[in-house]
């Protein structure tokens, strides 16, 4: 929980004053030493960009805790896709169509009591981009 903490609450200032999440090297040391299991997998019926694809597999996970029973939970999700954790982090996007995907997700975090924190994890410590690019899940390295 301490590693999960310090990486939340070590974020950098932009020129711009918004908040960038840096890559933190203990987070992916400790996706890389992990051993995954793909919970679900689903092909998506058609090609969207990676923003919205991104934002769809985070939408759907919460939204079948919910459906599980799985009420006032709270979990931390590793992305490789700074517009998803800005997005989340937000609650809005000037994108209209992660918008729409936006408040779908709200609906699901309010109404299922879900407590949902997105940490950025660099593409090439996770694991969950082996399987979309049909590749096995790499095992556990120290």
């Amino acid at each position: 929980l301490s590693l999960v903490l310090a990486a939340w609450s070590h974020r950098s200032q932009t020129a711009a004053g918004d908040t960038e999440i840096p890559p933190d090297e203990e987070i992916s040391r400790l996706s890389r030493m992990t051993r995954w299991t793909i919970r679900r997998a689903w092909n998506f019926r058609r090609q969207r960009h990676i923003n919205l694809q991104e934002l769809s597999a985070v939408l759907r996970e919460v939204r079948a805790w919910c459906e599980e029973g799985d009420w006032e939970t709270r979990r931390v999700l590793l992305s490789d896709s700074r517009v998803t954790i800005g997005a989340v982090g937000k609650g809005r996007s000037p994108s209209i169509p992660l918008n729409d995907l936006l408040r779908e997700l709200m609906a699901y975090l309010v109404f299922g009591r879900q407590d949902v924190s997105l940490l950025f994890i660099r593409s090439g410590s996770n694991s969950a981009d082996a399987p979309s690019r049909m590749l096995p899940l790499p095992l556990p390295s120290p």
